[in-house]
């Protein structure tokens, strides 16, 4: 399903990356003091819940996928308007749901 969707209205909406975790935000000078964590551990986004969210699922022995929206990245990128991004976020994170809300044949099981 996520393969047929990496794309809406004419727009990329889905990429698979490696998503790190922090117990702090990681500000501009922290990432240029660091350079390390993205060129090691190769990592395209940081954030501060995904692990936790992952560990109690799976820990329960629940399958846990992860989708998220990504308005800076780890290299400083952001969109221009946070308004208009966070219209077309939502309208590309409401087409991803309903697909996978009428799974078909095609559908995963797990993400």
């Amino acid at each position: 399903m996520l393969h047929e969707l990496r794309e809406y209205r004419g727009r990329k909406i889905w990429e698979r990356g490696v998503l790190g975790t922090a117990d702090t935000f990681l500000v501009a000078s922290e990432r240029k003091d660091k350079p390390w964590i993205a060129e090691q551990l190769h990592v395209d986004a940081v954030d501060m819940e995904s692990y936790a969210i992952v560990a109690a699922g799976l820990s329960c022995g629940i399958p846990v996928s992860i989708v998220r929206t990504v308005s800076d990245t780890w290299r400083g990128s952001r969109p221009k308007s946070y308004g208009k991004f966070l219209v077309s976020a939502s309208q590309d994170m409401c087409a991803l749901i309903a697909q996978y809300a009428e799974p078909s044949e095609k559908s995963p099981t797990i993400l």
